[in-house]
Protein backbone atom coordinates (compact mmCIF):
# COMPACT_ATOMS: atom_id res chain seq x y z
CA UNK A 1 0.00 0.00 0.00
CA UNK A 2 0.95 3.54 -1.16
CA UNK A 3 2.58 5.84 2.07
CA UNK A 4 0.08 8.29 0.85
CA UNK A 5 -3.05 6.03 1.11
CA UNK A 6 -1.81 4.98 4.56
CA UNK A 7 -1.79 8.56 5.72
CA UNK A 8 -5.38 9.41 4.57
CA UNK A 9 -6.54 6.02 5.98
CA UNK A 10 -4.70 7.04 9.27
CA UNK A 11 -6.30 10.40 8.95
CA UNK A 12 -10.11 9.23 8.91
CA UNK A 13 -9.36 6.91 11.81
CA UNK A 14 -8.34 9.56 13.97
CA UNK A 15 -10.94 12.09 12.14
CA UNK A 16 -13.82 9.53 13.07
CA UNK A 17 -13.04 9.02 16.18
CA UNK A 18 -12.59 12.87 17.33
CA UNK A 19 -15.90 13.26 15.68
CA UNK A 20 -17.58 10.27 17.23
CA UNK A 21 -15.76 10.57 21.14
CA UNK A 22 -15.06 12.42 24.39
CA UNK A 23 -12.61 11.81 28.54
CA UNK A 24 -8.98 11.44 29.98
CA UNK A 25 -5.37 10.17 30.05
CA UNK A 26 -2.43 10.04 33.02
CA UNK A 27 -0.25 7.49 34.43
CA UNK A 28 -1.33 7.22 37.76
CA UNK A 29 -5.00 6.95 38.05
CA UNK A 30 -7.12 8.99 40.27
CA UNK A 31 -9.87 7.61 43.29
CA UNK A 32 -12.30 9.59 41.93
CA UNK A 33 -15.45 9.00 40.12
CA UNK A 34 -15.92 11.61 38.27
CA UNK A 35 -12.22 12.15 37.08
CA UNK A 36 -10.84 8.58 37.32
CA UNK A 37 -7.74 9.52 35.06
CA UNK A 38 -7.01 12.85 34.66
CA UNK A 39 -5.60 14.66 31.86
CA UNK A 40 -2.29 17.22 31.89
CA UNK A 41 -1.80 17.66 28.47
CA UNK A 42 -2.35 17.15 24.64
CA UNK A 43 0.94 15.74 24.09
CA UNK A 44 1.16 12.07 22.74
CA UNK A 45 1.16 10.27 26.12
CA UNK A 46 4.16 8.35 25.50
CA UNK A 47 6.02 11.38 24.00
CA UNK A 48 8.78 11.07 26.49
CA UNK A 49 10.89 13.55 25.29
CA UNK A 50 11.75 11.85 22.48
CA UNK A 51 10.29 12.29 19.23
CA UNK A 52 13.40 13.61 17.51
CA UNK A 53 15.58 11.00 18.59
CA UNK A 54 13.17 8.53 16.86
CA UNK A 55 12.81 10.46 13.51
CA UNK A 56 17.03 10.76 13.58
CA UNK A 57 16.90 6.87 14.35
CA UNK A 58 14.72 6.44 10.83
CA UNK A 59 17.38 8.53 8.52
CA UNK A 60 14.55 11.60 8.66
CA UNK A 61 15.63 15.43 8.61
CA UNK A 62 14.68 17.65 11.23
CA UNK A 63 14.59 21.72 11.79
CA UNK A 64 16.38 20.80 15.48
CA UNK A 65 19.57 18.04 15.11
CA UNK A 66 19.49 18.40 19.86
CA UNK A 67 17.47 16.16 21.13
CA UNK A 68 14.80 17.33 23.30
CA UNK A 69 15.79 18.22 26.91
CA UNK A 70 12.81 19.91 28.47
CA UNK A 71 9.10 20.45 27.72
CA UNK A 72 6.40 22.46 29.48
CA UNK A 73 2.21 22.58 28.55
CA UNK A 74 -0.19 24.69 29.96
CA UNK A 75 -3.56 23.12 29.39
CA UNK A 76 -7.13 24.86 29.71
CA UNK A 77 -9.89 22.16 30.44
CA UNK A 78 -13.57 21.74 30.80
CA UNK A 79 -15.32 18.09 32.25
CA UNK A 80 -19.26 17.85 32.62
CA UNK A 81 -21.26 15.01 33.24
CA UNK A 82 -25.47 14.60 34.33
CA UNK A 83 -25.34 11.14 34.51
CA UNK A 84 -23.88 8.08 35.43
CA UNK A 85 -24.17 4.52 36.40
CA UNK A 86 -24.45 2.84 39.47
CA UNK A 87 -23.39 -0.92 40.40
CA UNK A 88 -25.41 -2.75 38.53
CA UNK A 89 -24.88 -0.94 35.05
CA UNK A 90 -27.89 0.69 35.41
CA UNK A 91 -28.01 4.61 33.80
CA UNK A 92 -29.02 6.81 36.56
CA UNK A 93 -28.89 9.96 38.12
CA UNK A 94 -25.44 11.11 39.71
CA UNK A 95 -27.26 11.49 43.09
CA UNK A 96 -28.39 7.86 43.05
CA UNK A 97 -24.86 6.20 42.19
CA UNK A 98 -24.23 5.07 45.55
CA UNK A 99 -28.12 4.59 45.89
CA UNK A 100 -31.68 6.24 46.08
CA UNK A 101 -32.41 8.15 49.57
CA UNK A 102 -33.93 5.43 51.41
CA UNK A 103 -36.15 7.59 53.52
CA UNK A 104 -37.39 4.14 55.65
CA UNK A 105 -33.86 2.76 55.88
CA UNK A 106 -33.45 5.65 58.11
CA UNK A 107 -35.77 4.20 60.88
CA UNK A 108 -34.16 0.65 60.40
CA UNK A 109 -31.52 -0.68 62.50
CA UNK A 110 -30.32 0.47 66.30
CA UNK A 111 -28.74 3.46 67.91
CA UNK A 112 -25.24 3.77 68.55
CA UNK A 113 -23.92 4.25 72.04
CA UNK A 114 -24.39 7.77 73.11
CA UNK A 115 -26.57 8.79 69.70
CA UNK A 116 -30.47 9.08 69.61
CA UNK A 117 -32.38 9.01 66.65
CA UNK A 118 -33.27 12.19 65.07
CA UNK A 119 -36.91 14.11 66.60
CA UNK A 120 -38.56 14.28 63.45
CA UNK A 121 -37.42 10.36 62.96
CA UNK A 122 -38.99 9.23 66.27
CA UNK A 123 -42.09 11.01 65.08
CA UNK A 124 -42.08 9.71 61.85
CA UNK A 125 -41.38 5.81 63.82
CA UNK A 126 -44.32 6.21 66.05
CA UNK A 127 -46.91 7.32 63.01
CA UNK A 128 -45.58 4.60 60.90
CA UNK A 129 -45.20 1.43 63.32
CA UNK A 130 -47.36 2.50 66.41
CA UNK A 131 -46.71 -1.81 67.97
CA UNK A 132 -43.04 -1.75 67.30
CA UNK A 133 -39.95 -0.33 69.82
CA UNK A 134 -37.81 1.99 68.30
CA UNK A 135 -34.26 0.67 67.21
CA UNK A 136 -35.49 -2.75 66.53
CA UNK A 137 -36.84 -2.83 62.85
CA UNK A 138 -35.24 -4.76 60.71
CA UNK A 139 -38.22 -6.13 58.47
CA UNK A 140 -36.78 -5.94 54.77
CA UNK A 141 -40.66 -6.02 53.80
CA UNK A 142 -41.56 -2.48 54.59
CA UNK A 143 -38.93 -1.31 51.78
CA UNK A 144 -39.96 -1.04 47.99
CA UNK A 145 -37.53 -3.32 46.09
CA UNK A 146 -38.11 -0.86 43.16
CA UNK A 147 -36.85 1.20 44.70
CA UNK A 148 -39.77 4.16 43.97
CA UNK A 149 -41.83 4.51 47.52
CA UNK A 150 -40.20 6.04 50.12
CA UNK A 151 -36.90 6.85 48.20
CA UNK A 152 -35.39 10.13 46.69
CA UNK A 153 -34.12 10.28 43.20
CA UNK A 154 -31.10 12.66 43.36
CA UNK A 155 -30.76 14.38 40.40
CA UNK A 156 -27.36 16.58 39.81
CA UNK A 157 -24.94 18.12 37.44
CA UNK A 158 -21.35 17.89 37.48
CA UNK A 159 -18.70 20.74 35.89
CA UNK A 160 -15.51 20.89 36.57
CA UNK A 161 -13.48 23.73 34.94
CA UNK A 162 -9.11 24.30 35.35
CA UNK A 163 -5.72 24.88 34.50
CA UNK A 164 -3.29 22.02 34.05
CA UNK A 165 0.81 22.04 33.79
CA UNK A 166 2.88 19.02 32.95
CA UNK A 167 6.43 19.51 32.88
CA UNK A 168 9.23 16.93 31.48
CA UNK A 169 12.92 16.97 32.07
CA UNK A 170 15.52 14.53 30.89
CA UNK A 171 18.05 14.12 34.08
CA UNK A 172 20.83 11.45 32.29
CA UNK A 173 20.67 8.46 29.79
CA UNK A 174 17.08 7.43 29.19
CA UNK A 175 15.67 8.62 32.71
CA UNK A 176 13.79 11.57 32.70
CA UNK A 177 11.48 13.25 35.15
CA UNK A 178 7.91 14.74 35.08
CA UNK A 179 5.95 16.94 37.52
CA UNK A 180 1.89 17.61 36.89
CA UNK A 181 -0.55 19.86 38.84
CA UNK A 182 -3.05 22.25 38.22
CA UNK A 183 -6.34 24.50 40.16
CA UNK A 184 -9.65 23.48 39.44
CA UNK A 185 -13.56 24.85 39.81
CA UNK A 186 -15.84 21.99 41.06
CA UNK A 187 -19.54 22.84 40.85
CA UNK A 188 -22.02 20.44 41.68
CA UNK A 189 -25.52 21.12 42.11
CA UNK A 190 -28.95 19.56 42.77
CA UNK A 191 -30.86 19.83 39.30
CA UNK A 192 -34.68 21.11 39.80
CA UNK A 193 -36.86 19.19 37.91
CA UNK A 194 -40.71 20.67 37.14
CA UNK A 195 -42.94 17.88 37.39
CA UNK A 196 -46.87 17.42 37.79
CA UNK A 197 -47.34 16.27 41.52
CA UNK A 198 -50.20 14.23 41.82
CA UNK A 199 -51.60 14.75 45.70
CA UNK A 200 -54.73 13.74 47.19
CA UNK A 201 -57.87 15.32 46.70
CA UNK A 202 -59.78 16.99 49.58
CA UNK A 203 -61.84 14.28 51.62
CA UNK A 204 -64.93 15.89 50.23
CA UNK A 205 -64.02 15.50 46.76
CA UNK A 206 -66.00 13.26 44.60
CA UNK A 207 -65.24 9.47 44.17
CA UNK A 208 -62.16 9.95 46.43
CA UNK A 209 -60.43 10.60 42.47
CA UNK A 210 -56.54 12.10 42.23
CA UNK A 211 -56.16 15.91 41.85
CA UNK A 212 -52.99 17.52 40.29
CA UNK A 213 -53.18 20.21 43.21
CA UNK A 214 -49.52 21.32 42.54
CA UNK A 215 -48.90 21.04 38.77
CA UNK A 216 -45.82 23.23 38.50
CA UNK A 217 -43.80 21.65 41.42
CA UNK A 218 -39.58 22.00 40.46
CA UNK A 219 -38.23 19.65 43.93
CA UNK A 220 -34.30 19.33 44.03
CA UNK A 221 -34.70 15.84 45.11
CA UNK A 222 -37.13 14.01 42.90
CA UNK A 223 -39.54 12.01 45.06
CA UNK A 224 -40.30 8.44 44.07
CA UNK A 225 -42.98 7.98 46.40
CA UNK A 226 -46.83 7.48 44.76
CA UNK A 227 -49.40 9.26 46.24
CA UNK A 228 -51.86 7.70 48.48
CA UNK A 229 -55.66 8.36 48.25
CA UNK A 230 -57.61 10.35 50.47
CA UNK A 231 -58.69 7.89 52.66
CA UNK A 232 -54.50 6.99 52.96
CA UNK A 233 -54.74 3.18 50.78
CA UNK A 234 -52.29 2.31 48.45
CA UNK A 235 -53.49 3.69 44.80
CA UNK A 236 -53.50 0.46 42.60
CA UNK A 237 -52.25 3.00 39.47
CA UNK A 238 -48.85 3.53 40.93
CA UNK A 239 -47.79 0.32 39.71
CA UNK A 240 -45.64 -0.61 42.78
CA UNK A 241 -46.67 -1.58 46.19
CA UNK A 242 -45.21 -2.20 49.44
CA UNK A 243 -45.36 -6.43 49.45
CA UNK A 244 -47.96 -7.70 51.73
CA UNK A 245 -47.10 -5.79 54.92
CA UNK A 246 -48.56 -2.49 54.67
CA UNK A 247 -50.83 -1.93 57.43
CA UNK A 248 -53.23 0.81 58.44
CA UNK A 249 -50.21 3.19 59.36
CA UNK A 250 -47.62 2.30 56.97
CA UNK A 251 -49.04 3.35 54.11
CA UNK A 252 -47.88 6.09 51.39
CA UNK A 253 -49.62 8.85 52.46
CA UNK A 254 -47.80 8.12 56.21
CA UNK A 255 -44.60 7.91 54.74
CA UNK A 256 -45.06 10.77 52.44
CA UNK A 257 -46.11 13.40 55.48
CA UNK A 258 -44.37 12.30 57.97
CA UNK A 259 -40.46 11.08 55.63
CA UNK A 260 -40.63 12.53 52.42
CA UNK A 261 -42.07 16.21 53.24
CA UNK A 262 -40.15 16.68 56.05
CA UNK A 263 -36.47 15.33 54.02
CA UNK A 264 -35.40 19.25 54.74
CA UNK A 265 -36.06 18.86 59.01
CA UNK A 266 -34.34 15.36 58.72
CA UNK A 267 -30.70 16.32 56.92
CA UNK A 268 -30.57 19.49 59.24
CA UNK A 269 -31.02 17.09 62.42
CA UNK A 270 -29.11 14.25 61.00
CA UNK A 271 -26.05 17.07 60.45
CA UNK A 272 -25.96 16.28 56.57
CA UNK A 273 -25.40 19.44 54.68
CA UNK A 274 -27.84 19.39 50.96
CA UNK A 275 -26.47 22.65 49.60
CA UNK A 276 -24.62 23.07 46.27
CA UNK A 277 -21.29 22.43 46.17
CA UNK A 278 -19.20 24.92 44.23
CA UNK A 279 -15.57 25.25 45.47
CA UNK A 280 -11.77 26.51 43.70
CA UNK A 281 -8.84 24.23 45.38
CA UNK A 282 -5.87 23.37 43.98
CA UNK A 283 -5.41 19.56 42.97
CA UNK A 284 -2.78 16.92 44.01
CA UNK A 285 0.29 17.09 42.70
CA UNK A 286 1.97 14.31 40.74
CA UNK A 287 5.88 13.43 40.54
CA UNK A 288 7.13 10.41 37.91
CA UNK A 289 10.38 9.63 36.65
CA UNK A 290 10.11 7.50 33.49
CA UNK A 291 12.57 5.58 31.37
CA UNK A 292 12.62 4.70 27.38
CA UNK A 293 15.00 3.52 25.45
CA UNK A 294 15.09 2.44 21.40
CA UNK A 295 15.83 -0.21 19.05
CA UNK A 296 15.55 -0.38 15.38
CA UNK A 297 14.95 -3.31 14.03
CA UNK A 298 14.82 -5.05 10.30
CA UNK A 299 17.00 -2.24 9.76
CA UNK A 300 19.16 -4.54 7.56
CA UNK A 301 16.06 -6.98 6.38
CA UNK A 302 14.36 -3.76 4.41
CA UNK A 303 15.03 -4.62 1.33
CA UNK A 304 13.14 -8.64 1.93
CA UNK A 305 10.37 -6.60 2.70
CA UNK A 306 10.42 -6.65 5.93
CA UNK A 307 9.30 -3.35 7.59
CA UNK A 308 11.53 -1.62 9.20
CA UNK A 309 10.08 -0.19 13.09
CA UNK A 310 11.46 0.87 15.94
CA UNK A 311 10.88 -0.81 19.74
CA UNK A 312 10.67 1.56 22.53
CA UNK A 313 9.57 -0.18 25.65
CA UNK A 314 8.99 2.17 29.21
CA UNK A 315 8.69 2.30 32.60
CA UNK A 316 6.93 4.93 34.47
CA UNK A 317 7.21 5.10 38.54
CA UNK A 318 5.26 7.90 40.60
CA UNK A 319 3.25 8.94 42.92
CA UNK A 320 1.24 11.93 44.37
CA UNK A 321 0.63 14.03 47.41
CA UNK A 322 -2.47 14.92 48.76
CA UNK A 323 -2.65 19.10 48.36
CA UNK A 324 -6.04 19.22 47.01
CA UNK A 325 -8.78 20.02 49.30
CA UNK A 326 -10.66 16.72 50.53
CA UNK A 327 -14.69 15.98 50.69
CA UNK A 328 -15.95 17.03 53.79
CA UNK A 329 -18.32 13.76 55.10
CA UNK A 330 -21.55 15.82 55.92
CA UNK A 331 -21.80 17.25 52.27
CA UNK A 332 -23.30 14.25 49.93
CA UNK A 333 -22.83 16.61 47.14
CA UNK A 334 -19.33 17.54 47.48
CA UNK A 335 -16.55 16.16 45.60
CA UNK A 336 -12.63 15.95 46.39
CA UNK A 337 -9.64 17.62 44.40
CA UNK A 338 -7.97 14.38 44.08
CA UNK A 339 -7.80 11.43 45.47
CA UNK A 340 -9.59 12.83 48.39
CA UNK A 341 -6.32 13.15 50.69
CA UNK A 342 -5.39 10.13 50.12
CA UNK A 343 -1.31 9.68 49.05
CA UNK A 344 -0.58 7.45 46.38
CA UNK A 345 1.91 5.90 44.05
CA UNK A 346 2.04 3.51 41.42
CA UNK A 347 4.03 2.16 37.90
CA UNK A 348 3.11 1.82 34.50
CA UNK A 349 4.94 -0.08 31.68
CA UNK A 350 4.38 -0.94 28.22
CA UNK A 351 5.76 -0.72 24.53
CA UNK A 352 5.60 1.28 21.59
CA UNK A 353 6.33 0.16 18.35
CA UNK A 354 7.11 3.01 16.00
CA UNK A 355 7.07 1.81 12.07
CA UNK A 356 9.35 4.11 9.93
CA UNK A 357 6.99 4.09 6.90
CA UNK A 358 3.59 4.37 8.49
CA UNK A 359 2.23 4.80 11.98
CA UNK A 360 3.11 4.22 15.54
CA UNK A 361 1.11 1.73 18.01
CA UNK A 362 1.54 0.51 21.54
CA UNK A 363 0.17 -0.76 24.88
CA UNK A 364 0.53 -0.25 28.64
CA UNK A 365 -0.35 -1.67 31.83
CA UNK A 366 -0.31 -0.19 35.50
CA UNK A 367 -1.05 0.20 38.95
CA UNK A 368 -2.39 2.93 40.96
CA UNK A 369 -2.24 2.27 44.94
CA UNK A 370 -3.42 4.31 48.02
CA UNK A 371 -2.10 5.51 51.85
CA UNK A 372 -4.99 4.68 54.31
CA UNK A 373 -6.55 7.31 55.85
CA UNK A 374 -8.53 8.53 59.26
CA UNK A 375 -12.04 10.38 58.59
CA UNK A 376 -14.03 11.77 61.94
CA UNK A 377 -17.85 12.09 62.03
CA UNK A 378 -18.14 10.05 58.86
CA UNK A 379 -21.95 9.03 57.74
CA UNK A 380 -22.07 4.69 58.18
CA UNK A 381 -25.31 2.70 57.92
CA UNK A 382 -26.39 0.68 60.88
CA UNK A 383 -28.98 -1.05 58.61
CA UNK A 384 -28.30 -3.40 54.90
CA UNK A 385 -31.33 -1.73 53.88
CA UNK A 386 -30.01 1.97 54.78
CA UNK A 387 -28.82 3.87 51.35
CA UNK A 388 -27.88 6.98 49.77
CA UNK A 389 -28.15 8.44 53.31
CA UNK A 390 -27.80 7.46 57.13
CA UNK A 391 -28.33 8.87 60.25
CA UNK A 392 -25.97 8.33 62.42
CA UNK A 393 -21.77 8.75 62.09
CA UNK A 394 -19.00 7.04 63.38
CA UNK A 395 -14.89 7.30 63.12
CA UNK A 396 -13.05 5.63 60.10
CA UNK A 397 -10.20 4.38 58.46
CA UNK A 398 -10.59 3.86 54.88
CA UNK A 399 -7.67 1.74 53.10
CA UNK A 400 -9.05 2.13 49.14
CA UNK A 401 -8.62 -0.54 46.65
CA UNK A 402 -5.89 -0.38 44.07
CA UNK A 403 -6.41 0.98 40.42
CA UNK A 404 -5.55 -1.13 37.54
CA UNK A 405 -5.23 0.28 33.97
CA UNK A 406 -4.79 -1.19 30.73
CA UNK A 407 -4.22 1.18 27.34
CA UNK A 408 -3.75 1.14 23.73
CA UNK A 409 -2.85 3.53 22.04
CA UNK A 410 -2.31 4.76 17.94
CA UNK A 411 0.15 7.38 17.06
CA UNK A 412 0.43 9.57 13.76
CA UNK A 413 3.48 11.68 13.74
CA UNK A 414 2.57 14.46 11.24
CA UNK A 415 0.39 12.60 8.80
CA UNK A 416 -0.65 16.13 7.22
CA UNK A 417 2.54 18.91 7.51
CA UNK A 418 3.26 18.95 10.74
CA UNK A 419 -0.48 17.89 12.22
CA UNK A 420 -0.01 14.95 14.52
CA UNK A 421 -2.98 12.64 15.81
CA UNK A 422 -3.21 9.77 18.58
CA UNK A 423 -5.72 8.22 19.85
CA UNK A 424 -5.58 6.00 23.12
CA UNK A 425 -7.95 2.75 24.19
CA UNK A 426 -7.93 3.22 28.44
CA UNK A 427 -9.65 0.60 30.87
CA UNK A 428 -9.59 1.31 34.17
CA UNK A 429 -10.92 -0.75 37.42
CA UNK A 430 -10.91 0.18 41.25
CA UNK A 431 -10.76 -2.47 43.46
CA UNK A 432 -13.21 -2.21 46.58
CA UNK A 433 -12.47 -0.62 49.42
CA UNK A 434 -11.50 -1.88 52.89
CA UNK A 435 -13.81 0.83 55.00
CA UNK A 436 -13.22 -0.13 58.94
CA UNK A 437 -14.91 1.78 61.72
CA UNK A 438 -12.79 3.36 64.68
CA UNK A 439 -13.66 1.41 67.95
CA UNK A 440 -14.73 3.56 71.06
CA UNK A 441 -10.38 2.76 72.35
CA UNK A 442 -9.18 4.21 69.00
CA UNK A 443 -8.56 0.98 67.50
CA UNK A 444 -9.27 0.36 64.18
CA UNK A 445 -11.65 -2.74 64.19
CA UNK A 446 -14.69 -2.81 66.94
CA UNK A 447 -15.70 -6.04 69.22
CA UNK A 448 -18.65 -7.47 69.59
CA UNK A 449 -19.22 -5.54 72.84
CA UNK A 450 -17.97 -2.03 71.50
CA UNK A 451 -20.48 0.61 71.15
CA UNK A 452 -19.70 0.95 67.38
CA UNK A 453 -20.22 -2.54 66.29
CA UNK A 454 -23.49 -1.23 65.57
CA UNK A 455 -22.31 0.23 62.35
CA UNK A 456 -22.40 -1.52 58.92
CA UNK A 457 -19.28 0.06 57.30
CA UNK A 458 -19.13 -3.19 54.63
CA UNK A 459 -22.61 -1.81 53.08
CA UNK A 460 -20.08 1.36 51.71
CA UNK A 461 -17.06 -0.92 50.94
CA UNK A 462 -19.59 -3.02 48.42
CA UNK A 463 -20.54 0.16 46.30
CA UNK A 464 -16.81 1.71 46.35
CA UNK A 465 -15.68 -0.21 43.28
CA UNK A 466 -16.28 1.25 39.83
CA UNK A 467 -14.82 0.76 36.47
CA UNK A 468 -14.16 3.25 33.34
CA UNK A 469 -13.20 2.79 29.87
CA UNK A 470 -12.57 5.70 27.98
CA UNK A 471 -11.23 6.67 24.18
CA UNK A 472 -8.90 9.62 24.36
CA UNK A 473 -8.20 11.50 21.01
CA UNK A 474 -5.90 13.90 20.50
CA UNK A 475 -4.56 16.52 17.62
CA UNK A 476 -1.32 19.02 17.51
CA UNK A 477 -0.22 21.29 15.53
CA UNK A 478 3.36 22.52 15.03
CA UNK A 479 3.65 26.35 14.84
CA UNK A 480 7.21 26.18 15.44
CA UNK A 481 9.65 24.01 16.08
CA UNK A 482 9.83 24.83 19.39
CA UNK A 483 5.77 25.45 19.82
CA UNK A 484 3.35 23.61 20.03
CA UNK A 485 -0.75 23.72 20.19
CA UNK A 486 -3.03 20.84 21.21
CA UNK A 487 -6.23 19.74 21.90
CA UNK A 488 -7.88 16.48 23.49
CA UNK A 489 -11.09 15.11 23.76
CA UNK A 490 -11.89 12.37 25.73
CA UNK A 491 -15.27 10.21 25.27
CA UNK A 492 -16.69 7.82 28.10
CA UNK A 493 -17.34 4.39 26.72
CA UNK A 494 -18.56 2.98 29.42
CA UNK A 495 -18.91 2.92 32.97
CA UNK A 496 -20.12 1.09 36.31
CA UNK A 497 -20.57 3.09 39.40
CA UNK A 498 -19.10 5.87 38.27
CA UNK A 499 -19.72 9.51 36.01
CA UNK A 500 -20.12 9.25 32.49
CA UNK A 501 -17.49 12.50 32.62
CA UNK A 502 -16.52 13.90 29.30
CA UNK A 503 -13.78 16.20 28.68
CA UNK A 504 -12.77 19.05 26.59
CA UNK A 505 -8.47 20.15 26.99
CA UNK A 506 -6.42 22.76 25.32
CA UNK A 507 -3.23 22.81 25.31
CA UNK A 508 0.32 25.06 24.74
CA UNK A 509 3.16 23.32 24.65
CA UNK A 510 7.05 24.36 24.29
CA UNK A 511 9.94 21.94 23.79
CA UNK A 512 13.69 22.31 23.92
Amino acid sequence: MALSSVKQIVLLICTTAAMCSSMVYANLSSLTKNDPYPLYTALDPHEFLYQRTKERMKGFGLEICTPERVSISFSAFGQNADRGRDCCNNEVELGDINGRWNMVGLLYGPAPAGQTFAPTLVRAFNVLFPGLTLGTLNDPQYIDPKQRAGFFSIPLKYSKRGLRWDFNAMLFWDIGFNFQGGIADICQKACNHCLNYIRPCPVDALNNTLCNTAPNVCPRFFNLTCSGTSNGDTNPDCGFYFPSLVTPTFNLRNVNDTLMDEVNRITQEIGIDTDDFHKISIEDLRFNIFWRHGWLVNSTRVERNWAEFIAIPFLIVGGSAPTGKIKTPNQPFALPFGNNGHASFGATGGIDFDFVETIEFGGEIGFTKFFARDFCNYPVPTSQYQSGIYPFKTDVRIQPGTNWHFGAKMHAYRFLDRLTAWVQYILLHHEKDCISVKSSNGCTSCGPNDPNSVFMPDVLADISSFKVQVLNVGLTYEVSPNIIFGGLWQAPLSQRNAYRSSTLLFTLAAIF
